[in-house]
Order: C-alpha cells, then structure tokens, then sequence
C-alpha cells in the first residue's frame, strides 16, 4: 500500500514480477532506469498484465521499443472491470 518497490537487474536480462492481490483502484507504475554511464541505452520493453479471479493475465500496458533509450515509465490503474 503507497509504497515503492526497487530492483536491481542485471542488465539484458528479462524480469518479471506478481505483486498483489491489489484492489479495484490500484494504480501500478513501472518505471526502468538505466544506471551507470549513459553512453550506451538499451532497448527496452515494459509491460503491465492484470489477473482477475486467477484467470491468465490480460495485457493492459505495453511500451517496446527498437529504439536504445535509457529510461521507460508505464502506469496502469486497476478498474471494476478488466475482462
């Protein structure tokens, strides 16, 4: 609840995470940071999926790109219906 959680992953390495169960209203925000030199971006991709019921996860943010960046930053607010 209102708190932030920080990982740190190697670089080029794929990373998922599940965190909840969450409440209708909750607004999950990922946000991916390059550290160290910014000489060299990356080509990042970040998603959001939500879960109801233990039914597969749906897709509900996506922001990919071939483009080398050194940041990315999605949010996602849970609402009444995610079917």
């Amino acid at each position: 609840k209102d708190s932030t959680q920080t990982f740190i992953i190697n670089t080029k390495t794929p990373w998922e995470t599940v965190i909840g169960p969450v409440e209708k209203g909750f607004n999950a925000t990922l946000g991916v940071i390059k550290s160290g030199s910014t000489d060299n971006s990356l080509k990042l991709y970040t998603q959001i999926s939500v879960s109801i019921n233990n039914e597969p996860f749906v897709l509900k943010k996506i922001d990919g790109s071939d483009i080398p960046r050194t940041s990315v930053n999605i949010n996602y607010t849970v609402g009444n219906w995610e079917r």
